[in-house]
């Protein structure tokens, strides 16, 4: 007899010689048995004879049964459904090249705005315009990464490693670049309307000491104006006006473009393009962040239709996916309180293209009609 065995027995009869009170109710508990008496506070279930509760575990587990094949199988349609979805949410983004896709490659010119993103750990090469105030500060933190494999947050400061100058294509040398198949072209555009008052409140952060200009003396003097300051003129231009995008004399494109993305509905976007460019985890983890992502992409199949009626409405604004604070992308000037009439028309005339481009609504000036910015 092992000594484990001993010890255990011995603990046994010490804790039952120390509860005599639980040989008591045994005993009284197996006497009633005995006798036939009932327990009133037994359950029902337990009074059942044994014929009847193997029919009720039978009808139980195959009610089990068919509610787990049920749910596998819905999952796994839902999971298809996705699937289908995001695959032909993201091909509608997608535009046919014609042919030819450049209509007068004779009249192409080098703009550092327009820009050849390298290939970098199996990524795709693209070409990409992002004006001023479309966003590109973000875009040049990612081109800063394809070129040097390192995600760092440096504002505006990124823009002086001149990576636009060392990746624009040189005209009509890259004229074969510009047209491969597979090097998808991307253009980024935005609402004039915030274009224009996000490029006012750029102005004032540039020109402190013109601190005291209305958003009236900007647009005259310097949207349609020829006064110049320390802001370059391409961000309160166009967008339409840079990367060889229009053609004025045929009124049409001169470079077609394969995506043509909204700034403000990059929410909607974001995850095709990354996914297409083979860059999702390369913008969605290690960036000094305080979420680790360069762009907050999201999950549109975690996504419930019932959180977005008031972007899909047009009643509110699709969330931002900017995830670096540069320091100018949201005006404190709001845009009821900047635009008049007279300056609404301006804007319309001179950004007539961009809205054409974008698909933007024309706005009549009134509060009533107009969202706040992004």
């Amino acid at each position: 007899m092992s000594p484990q065995y001993v010890r255990l027995r011995f603990l046994t009869l010490q804790r039952r010689d120390a509860a005599p009170e639980w040989r008591e109710k045994s005993t009284k508990r197996e006497t009633n048995d005995a006798r036939g008496c009932v327990n009133p506070q037994k359950s029902k279930f337990a009074l059942m004879n044994r014929k009847t509760r193997m029919k009720h575990v039978r009808f139980a587990l195959s009610f089990v049964c068919a509610f787990t094949s049920w749910y596998m199988y819905i999952n796994s349609s839902l999971k298809h459904s996705a699937t289908a979805y995001s695959q032909s949410h993201c091909s509608a983004f997608r535009r046919a090249r014609p042919n030819p896709d450049v209509r007068k490659p004779e009249s192409l010119n080098n703009t550092f705005n327009a820009n050849l993103f390298p290939s970098r750990a199996g990524s795709k090469r693209f070409y990409l315009c992002s004006y001023p105030k479309t966003g590109c500060s973000q875009w040049m933190h990612l081109l800063h990464y394809l070129l040097t494999g390192q995600k760092v947050n440096e504002g505006l400061k990124i823009h002086e490693h001149r990576h636009r100058w060392s990746t624009m294509l040189h005209f009509p040398k890259d004229t074969e670049t510009l047209a491969d198949p597979n090097i998808p072209r991307i253009l980024i555009m935005r609402n004039p309307y915030d274009r224009v008052l996000s490029a006012y409140h750029d102005f004032l952060k540039r020109s402190p000491h013109l601190k005291n200009t209305s958003f009236h003396s900007y647009v005259t003097g310097y949207v349609i104006g020829a006064e110049t300051d320390k802001q370059f003129a391409d961000h309160r231009r166009p967008v339409s006006e840079g990367c060889n995008i229009w053609d004025h004399e045929m009124n049409s494109f001169n470079v077609h473009w394969d995506y043509i993305l909204k700034l403000e509905e990059m929410w909607l976007w974001s995850r095709c393009l990354f996914s297409e460019l083979n860059l999702l985890d390369v913008v969605s983890k290690g960036w000094p962040t305080h979420s680790g992502q360069l762009f907050a992409v999201p999950n549109l199949e975690r996504s419930r239709l019932i959180d977005h009626i008031g972007p899909i409405i047009g009643d509110a604004n699709w969330p931002s996916t900017l995830e670096f604070s540069i320091g100018h992308e949201r005006p404190k000037l709001r845009k009821w309180d900047a635009y008049t009439p007279e300056l609404v028309r301006i804007v319309n005339r001179v950004f007539e293209v961009d809205f054409q481009i974008g698909r933007y609504a024309l706005w009549d000036a009134y509060p009533s009609s107009v969202q706040d910015d992004v």
